[in-house]
């Protein structure tokens, strides 16, 4: 039987046990070893705050070893993968999904190899010049997996959250942290916090002719236009899902584990499975985590 967390409505989530399916060819038996909770994004479904269809899986970024397998050559027995299955202990899932993960490389680094790779296609898409200086706003996971990105492309960083356990975060991974959002400095800028009033704000901080790349998914609130968007002829691009997930985390697994080690900080809280159901009731009342590992182990 697999064991699975769905949201079955509005502040409401189940367990559900659904016999295992068949192995098909192609595909693998995962049994999952971690899962994150992306706390923007899943909070906001459980909140309604966004409209889903439900049921729904709870659940983003997993990390499994393979128990079976019907391409032992490829995807052996005990390979470590990452994939997009929710808050399962178990999954039957196609090797074109899959992404192998080296014994030597932390659970953490792991499970953020795909918001990395959707942090580096926002990155792609604003384009910034040759070693720009470039404004972050909002250092919440994405806004981090960017810094990172952009100081690891020879770029510098200015970065501004509310929160100083975010900014302090930030400046361990090379950015330098504001204490309010700039006016009129900036050509190029990312917005990753989702929040209207900073998107209203970040666009005064840009030059004439500047250019803003949208990472948030705007589940906080609609982002509207400042009236510097049409004087200043500013330009806004949006980016949503990264691409070849696969080649991307080949290139980000052979990174120096020293460049890597600060995303592990990015994981300010550690549950077991068990507690998931009273994290989200928790987190719907009070303060939130950044990013949260659960162990099925």
């Amino acid at each position: 039987m697999f064991k699975t967390l769905l949201l079955t409505g509005k502040q409401r989530l189940e367990w559900v046990e659904a016999p295992a399916p068949a192995l098909l060819q192609g595909y693998a038996r995962l049994r999952t070893l971690k899962t994150a909770v992306s706390v923007s994004s899943t909070l906001s479904e459980y909140l309604g705050n966004v409209d889903v269809d439900f049921p729904r899986a709870s659940g983003y970024e997993s990390l499994a070893r393979i128990e079976e397998t019907t391409d032992p050559e490829h995807f052996p027995v005990g390979l470590r993968v990452v994939d997009v299955y929710g808050h399962s202990d178990q999954a039957i899932r196609p090797f074109s999904r899959l992404i192998p993960v080296p014994e030597h490389i932390p659970d953490e680094v792991a499970l953020l190899s795909i918001l990395a790779c959707d942090a580096f296609k926002g990155v792609y898409r604003l384009r910034p010049l040759k070693n720009s200086r470039v404004l972050v706003v909002g250092a919440g996971v994405m806004g981090l997996l960017s810094i990172w990105n952009l100081i690891q492309l020879g770029h510098e960083v200015d970065v501004f959250d509310p929160i100083s356990e975010r900014l302090n975060l930030a400046e361990q991974l090379g950015a330098r942290s504001l204490h309010r959002v700039p006016y009129e400095t900036h050509r190029f800028a990312l917005e990753c916090s989702g929040h209207p009033d900073a998107f209203f704000s970040m666009q005064r901080a840009m030059v004439q002719g500047g250019k803003i790349g949208v990472l948030s998914d705007g589940n906080w609130g609609r982002l509207q236009l400042a009236p510097e968007f049409h004087s200043r002829e500013l330009t806004v691009v949006g980016s949503s899902d990264g691409v070849r997930y696969q080649d991307h985390a080949r290139i980000f697994f052979r990174m120096p584990l020293e460049q890597q080690m600060p995303l592990v900080k990015i994981f300010d809280c550690h549950i077991k499975a068990a507690g998931l159901i009273a994290l989200f009731e928790s987190m719907a009342e009070g303060p939130r985590p950044l990013k949260v590992m659960v162990d099925w182990t």
